[in-house]
């Protein structure tokens, strides 16, 4: 794989120091964390210039939304505001906010076609992350949304299971993979902490994940998604990444 290797923002921190630590360290790009208090406003356009040339910003994280109205909206003015700043991608959780997706399923799912259809008129590609689902009620969402993509966490494959779901997420959805995200954690004996460790920090084996990944010749991006945005661990992460692409 020659793949690009990128950094997520934290929302919380200025987004120029966030982006020039990211370059600092030689990630290749920036995905945005578009999560509170981060607003699709003219203060975010007027970051978003102010931010131009320090690091390429190539995929966007929306946040997580309730999947009605207004938040579908707010979603579909970052995706209006970045993509007409060559942003191609963004990344989507089907679990959020604390709503049950069984019971809220069909609703979920009418949300989500409206958001990948809006994408497709930007020329955008929308990618949904695994967070708690398996890869049964995945394959119900990507048989019902077919201009939806899959975005695979490594991390989450490792959480919300008793054993790691990486190699299974990626046999069945190798099709339609768009984008990868990396980080560490402790699996179930941290209780579902989604921890976002450094990689190196946590349990999982990334060998065969990444064996698995060459296999299939995956061409996408990897973004490292580590909450602690000290610079030693961003670079600690993405030389262990780097060995393994």
């Amino acid at each position: 794989m020659d793949s690009k290797i990128g950094g997520s923002t934290y929302c919380r921190n200025d987004l120029k120091l966030e982006l020039e630590n990211l370059r600092r360290v030689g990630y290749d790009f920036a995905e945005i964390d578009l999560s509170h208090p981060v607003a699709p406003d003219k203060n975010f356009e007027a970051l978003l210039d102010n931010a131009e040339n320090i690091l390429p910003i190539l995929s966007g994280h929306l946040p997580e939304i309730d999947f009605r109205k207004d938040d579908l909206e707010k979603c579909k003015r970052f995706m209006e505001i970045l993509s007409q700043r060559n942003v191609k991608l963004f990344v989507i959780h089907l679990s959020g906010l604390g709503l049950p997706t069984k019971e809220d399923f069909p609703m979920k799912l009418n949300a989500l076609k409206e958001l990948a259809d809006f994408a497709e008129t930007k020329d955008c590609v929308l990618v949904l992350e695994n967070t708690m689902e398996d890869s049964e009620m995945l394959k119900k969402v990507f048989d019902e949304i077919p201009n939806l993509s899959f975005c695979f966490d490594i991390g989450h494959a490792n959480l919300f299971s008793v054993k790691n779901c990486s190699l299974d997420f990626i046999d069945n959805f190798k099709n339609i993979l768009r984008h990868v995200h990396v980080h560490d954690n402790h699996g179930i004996y941290e209780g579902n902490i989604d921890s976002h460790l450094p990689i190196g920090a946590g349990s999982i084996n990334f060998m065969p994940i990444f064996k698995k990944l060459k296999e299939i010749n995956y061409p996408g991006k990897f973004t490292l998604e580590i909450f602690n945005p000290d610079v030693e661990c961003r670079k600690i992460s993405m030389d262990w990444i780097r060995k393994l692409v």
